[in-house]
């Protein structure tokens, strides 16, 4: 049974985007008091309460923890679906049931495409977090799995770009084993971290870190990763929009930021 968890904190028209029968509605956090769904992340052995900085990690670990009868689980999020399409947003290129399980027949591993960043993947998260908690992180990697901190640093403090979203569909085994060797490390990083002074969206840490370790644990134990582009069903949909993702399609999307990038730092000097 393939079963893809669609992770959220508040209500959303689902039959609108006709997703396909594998996919199933979890709330959570304050949605998960609601009543329409049969899966909410304050049922069973759950972290719900830490859900403000978690965010849809509780929804992952109540997968690990609960789901005990699929083959093959997922999440994605009410608004953020693994697309077949390379520029179109409808939701009829969604994966579906037949599309997965043609997948983890040859992959271990599907999660969303990588993003890159011009000035690295560790730069890039300073965007929404702070130092400190990173190296919480590489501390929390070398008590407590010291065999991944050379992909650590290969995969994420040197590398241009990540895995994002906390998306992933795998095979349930793979799939806990990879919970398995990451909410330790989380866990590690809560007890040790200060977040006085954050804002709402700095305290969503544990989301954000996440999101830089799937690449980690996936290149440490040499799985095969399958791809696919992420919508974005919210996002505004214009000219710039489909600019930007025909130059990720074509592979020019990094070399356009580099441009940028470069330019920007020519008129800077231009003006001094």
């Amino acid at each position: 049974m393939i079963k893809i968890y669609t992770a959220a904190h508040k209500p959303f028209d689902a039959d609108k985007l006709k997703l396909d029968k594998c996919y199933s509605l979890i709330r959570m956090g304050a949605y998960a008091e609601a009543e329409e769904a049969s899966d909410a992340d304050n049922t069973g052995d759950n972290i719900s309460d830490k859900n403000p900085n978690f965010c849809e990690l509780t929804a992952l670990y109540w997968i690990w923890k609960n789901d005990k009868n699929s083959d093959v689980v997922g999440l994605c999020h009410y608004r953020r679906y693994f697309t077949k399409a390379a520029l179109s947003v409808d939701s009829r290129y969604f994966l579906k049931e037949k599309d997965i399980e043609s997948c983890v027949k040859r992959y271990d591993v599907i999660a969303s495409r990588k993003e890159y960043c011009y000035r690295g993947a560790y730069a890039a998260y300073l965007d929404c977090g702070r130092e400190k908690d990173l190296r919480l992180v590489k501390e929390a990697i070398e008590r407590l799995a010291p065999d991944y901190l050379p992909f650590y640093e290969s995969e994420f403090e040197n590398a241009s770009g990540n895995y994002m979203a906390n998306m992933m569909i795998a095979k349930k085994e793979i799939f806990d084993k990879y919970c398995e060797w990451l909410f330790p490390i989380l866990f590690y990083v809560e007890q040790n971290a200060d977040l006085t002074g954050y804002s709402k969206a700095e305290a969503r840490i544990y989301g954000y870190i996440s999101e830089r370790l799937l690449g980690v644990w996936t290149a440490k134990n040499r799985l095969k990763v399958k791809t696919f582009r992420v919508v974005n069903t919210e996002a505004a949909h214009g000219f710039g929009f489909y600019f930007e993702e025909l130059t990720k399609f074509i592979g020019l999307y990094q070399k356009s930021k580099d441009v940028v990038f470069k330019l920007r730092g020519r008129r800077k000097a231009l003006v001094k």
